[in-house]
């Protein structure tokens, strides 16, 4: 198992839950908001789009936030976020997938 997946299996695996609250990510994305300033991302909704052992890819995004896709990779033995994107907003991997592949 790649170390990024070690990292994250140990960080949101929680039997068999997910719980994508406890990521500790440098350089957390932000969102404008109504107000013309940034905020930084809610993860209200999220999904995972993909994991392979070099980065993971999601969507997140408050109810009334744009969506931003980013990928978390592991970088000085941090997970770090990067390339962000405005986008809609997608679903991504089944709750079932993301344990098969962090297992």
């Amino acid at each position: 198992m790649s170390k990024l997946k070690e990292v994250l299996k140990n960080t949101i695996i929680d039997g068999e839950d997910i719980n994508i609250y406890d990521l500790d990510v440098v350089n957390w994305p932000t969102t404008p908001n109504e107000d013309g300033g940034d905020e930084k991302l809610d993860l209200e909704n999220w999904g995972i789009l993909s994991i392979t052992d070099t980065k993971m890819v999601m969507c997140a995004g408050g109810d009334w936030q744009i969506p931003v896709t980013f990928d978390i990779e592991l970088i000085n033995g941090k997970l770090t976020a990067s390339n962000y994107k405005m986008d809609n907003f997608e679903i991504g991997l089944s709750h079932e997938d993301i344990l098969t592949i962090l297992k």
